[in-house]
């Protein structure tokens, strides 16, 4: 399904090299546009939402990905067969593997709910899968959101004009890594890319979850605030800045 003048979506192989540059530890400064919170193998991620604005429109050129996403940690309950994919609302700027029907090249930005693994071995998790595809006009408010019911992860993105929404069934392989994300193709985005409001929901209780793992050098993130039953994790803000990109003061 990969579009011949694009790469595929694979945010696992970028959140790869960000842990490698951070010579493995979980805390961290590395890298540009990347925010991690991470959970103890022992819990899980049952769900994350998140406001994304959409930012200016870059050059008409390369392809640029913009999205939160949950991932498994490596080796994790059911990490085995499928293996280390994304789950991930994509906002995105020129072509993608991403079914469904894009507009034209530079026209507008676009998203789609999406789920892509290039490691796994399991035939029907292997590969670029997707929702409807909807535009998404520039400073307009998408509100992302990623539940579990059952072992199918749900994916919606709804937006002032509309809403999409896609399935995925991960037959309870455990989610525990959830990332905020400026993945580029010789391209990059021309302003901040702001996430507010968000929230991430643990299957179990657990304080020491409510933290962050790893961001970009000049990204910012407020800090989390856990709810008072350990369930949750709070974050008013984080700002994803590309490389070049001076943060605020």
């Amino acid at each position: 399904m990969q579009n011949a003048t694009a790469p595929p979506l694979h945010g696992l192989i970028l959140v790869a090299s960000l842990a490698a540059c951070a010579g493995g530890e979980n805390t961290g400064v590395t890298g540009y546009g990347f925010v991690e919170i991470d959970v103890t193998p022992e819990n899980r991620i049952v769900g994350l939402q998140t406001t994304l604005v959409v930012p200016a429109q870059p050059p008409e050129s390369g392809t640029l990905f913009l999205w939160p996403g949950l991932q498994p940690q490596t080796g994790g309950a059911g990490y085995h067969p499928i293996g280390n994919g994304v789950l991930q609302p994509v906002l995105a700027w020129g072509n993608s593997c991403a079914p469904g029907t894009e507009p034209a090249t530079y026209a507008a930005w676009w998203i789609s709910g999406q789920y892509y693994d290039d490691e796994g071995t399991d035939p029907g998790h292997t590969g670029c899968y997707g929702g409807p595809i909807m535009r998404a006009p520039v400073d307009e408010p998408l509100r992302l959101t990623m539940t579990l019911s059952g072992t199918v992860w749900h994916q919606t993105v709804v937006g002032p004009a509309g809403s999409v929404a896609f399935d995925e069934d991960l037959a309870g392989q455990s989610q525990n890594r959830a990332e905020f994300v400026i993945e580029g193709y010789s391209a990059a985005p021309v302003s901040d890319v702001i996430f507010t409001d968000t929230t991430i929901t643990f299957a179990s209780p657990d304080l020491e979850d409510c933290t962050v793992a790893r961001r970009g050098q000049n990204d910012f993130v407020s800090t989390p605030v856990p709810s008072s039953d350990g369930m949750s994790c709070f974050i008013d803000q984080i700002v994803l800045r590309a490389r070049g990109v001076p943060a605020a003061e």
